[in-house]
């Protein structure tokens, strides 16, 4: 239903209920629901908990905590209504806030004040209505806890007494969420704030559980803490038992307790407000992070005599922060790796299309020597394969970064001998002795494209490091598939020349190359690396100068496409 359904007929004759919007003190009341900050906020548990409990003790399908502001009625929680607000005319708590006591309409139909208002005529229908003003401890009803039927009805003085309870329990919840942002307030009116705490416990204890906020006061001569249960809730004491500051300061960190210590000393000396943040191990092993507010009381003498605060868990907070560090980290690392990136392309793009140019030039000024011209273009062609493999190397690692995860069924000797073959012509590889080989059954299904450029540089490095080998050993590479229903694990080992061991820790770095005279861009594992990683797998290689190097990935054996 449009929200424009809602307005009156205005063709129609002024109905009593329009006569509800104005009130001797509306520009008072209107300042005083500003500033519990609470209009237009998203949803929280608290209130929803307690419109859930009004229609469990009224037996009703709908439920609402409303404010009214100016020109609207804003629902902070609802229970049986789509609809998050409705004009302020069209408002039952409009005549509600207007008085100290709830206010009960039996049947809508039969009273004259609502008889024509949109909500009983349209969605919700609402036939039975009983509200309870929200009154603030400064006396203004900034709106109510209600429950509404589309049916006649009566309501029992039990029911009655549940609902004026729960609406006890919003006032104190909108005290509670203002308190919090303005503790200075707490602590001047903390005297006032503890009297109305006595005289309903039962609301508080709820309300201070519900917030994960405890409360604390410690005598500074006997060292006797008093403490709220929300506090024995937050830190896992019995609420039956006497502790003391020693009690407390033993579940402080050890590594932070002379910082604690020292602030409060400094504060007790200063006789001011003080606000700590650290970190506590709860008696059941559990870690969290505390931030305890407190107020130095003194005596008539000027001494300090009681220390009071809030104490409250923001390890929820702390590890927000701890991610927003560690993305930062990350961020820099990447631009730092980008920046390295964008220098280390430009400079080896440009090398090859120098050494082309400069033979070029060299081609031009001879006439009549074919053989230094042959071989001036093989030192082109060498050139230009060099930066066409750079190139490809650039693509690789932009699809792999671009491309989701392709899942599809992988025949590994088909594969690996096409991969051979592609490298054959920039490779010794017909003089390198292949053996594949696959255990367990099932398919293999993985990334055809991406795991072919795993493979692609493996072998590569493994042909190219062959052919200097000193090793007299007939050169060999091994390629086997170790297959199971969750996983797949590859190895491709050789007897090659193998990796110095001062080189090993940095092999995976981008553009890393032991020397300026190594082939290769410095891309290839470093894109090997980051491909396993899209392919949610791992990698390790172990090698041995002059005997050899085995490389071992494993890889999640995906489900079939």
């Amino acid at each position: 239903m449009p929200l424009a359904s809602f307005f009156p007929d205005r063709t129609k004759p002024t109905s009593p209920m329009e006569a509800a919007n104005i009130f001797n003190n509306e520009e008072e009341r209107l300042q005083e629901l500003l500033k519990y900050d609470i209009l237009d906020t998203p949803q929280e548990e608290d209130f929803e908990n307690i419109v859930r409990m009004a229609c469990q003790s009224c037996q009703t399908p709908m439920a609402l905590i409303t404010l009214l502001d100016d020109c609207r009625q804003w629902f902070k929680a609802r229970v049986g209504v789509k609809f998050k607000e409705t004009p302020k005319d069209a408002a039952f708590c409009s005549y509600a806030i207007r008085q100290s006591d709830v206010l009960v309409v039996e049947d809508t139909h039969l009273d004259p004040r609502f008889i024509h208002n949109p909500l009983v005529l349209g969605e919700p229908y609402i036939r039975f209505y009983a509200g309870v003003p929200l009154q603030t401890p400064a006396g203004y009803n900034l709106g109510t806890l209600c429950v509404l039927a589309n049916h006649p009805r009566s309501i029992s003085e039990e029911q009655l007494f549940s609902l004026k309870t729960l609406a006890r329990y919003v006032v104190q919840l909108l005290e509670l969420r203002y308190r919090e942002k303005s503790l200075t307030g707490v602590w001047q009116e903390f005297s006032d704030w503890r009297s109305r705490v006595e005289q309903q416990q039962q609301v508080f204890t709820m309300a201070h559980i519900a917030a994960g906020v405890g409360i604390y006061e410690l005598d500074m001569l006997s060292g006797a803490l008093q403490v709220s249960n929300g506090f024995c809730t937050l830190v896992g004491w019995q609420r039956a038992k006497q502790y003391t500051r020693e009690d407390f300061m033993r579940l402080v960190d050890p590594d932070e307790l002379p910082r604690v210590e020292q602030e409060i000393r400094a504060a007790l000396e200063a006789k001011e407000h003080f606000e700590i943040e650290y970190c506590c191990w709860l008696e059941s092993g559990k870690r969290i992070f505390i931030r305890s507010s407190g107020q130095i009381i003194c005596n008539e003498e000027g001494d300090p005599h009681r220390l009071v605060g809030v104490m409250q868990d923001i390890s929820e907070r702390k590890e927000y922060e701890r991610q927003l560090e560690a993305q930062n980290r990350e961020l820099i690392k990447v631009n730092q790796e980008l920046d390295n990136f964008v220098y280390r392309v430009s400079h080896d793009l440009r090398a090859p299309m120098t050494s082309v140019l400069g033979l070029t030039e060299l081609l031009l000024s001879y006439e009549k020597d074919p053989e230094q011209i042959r071989s001036m273009l093989l030192m082109i062609r060498k050139s230009l394969q060099k930066q066409d493999k750079f190139i490809r190397d650039i693509l690789d690692y932009s699809r792999n970064a671009r491309l989701e995860v392709k899942p599809e069924v992988v025949d590994i000797n088909e594969l690996t001998t096409e991969i051979v073959s592609q490298l054959q012509p920039a490779t010794e590889a017909g003089s390198v002795a292949l053996q594949v080989s696959q255990n367990g059954q099932g398919p293999f299904v993985t990334d055809r494209y991406r795991l072919g450029v795993i493979l692609s540089n493996l072998l590569s490095n493994s042909f190219k490091y062959q052919q200097t080998s000193r090793n007299k050993e007939s050169p060999w590479i091994k390629v086997q598939l170790e297959l199971s229903p969750d996983t797949a694990l590859l190895r491709i080992a050789d007897n090659g020349m193998g990796i110095p061991q001062e080189h090993q820790p940095r092999i995976f770095d981008m553009f890393y190359r032991a020397t300026d005279a190594q082939p290769g861009s410095g891309l290839g594992l470093y894109i090997v690396k980051e491909t396993v990683s899209k392919l949610q797998g791992s990698i390790r290689i172990s090698s041995e100068q002059n005997k050899g190097t085995e490389v071992v990935l494993e890889l999640p054996n995906l489900s079939p496409p």
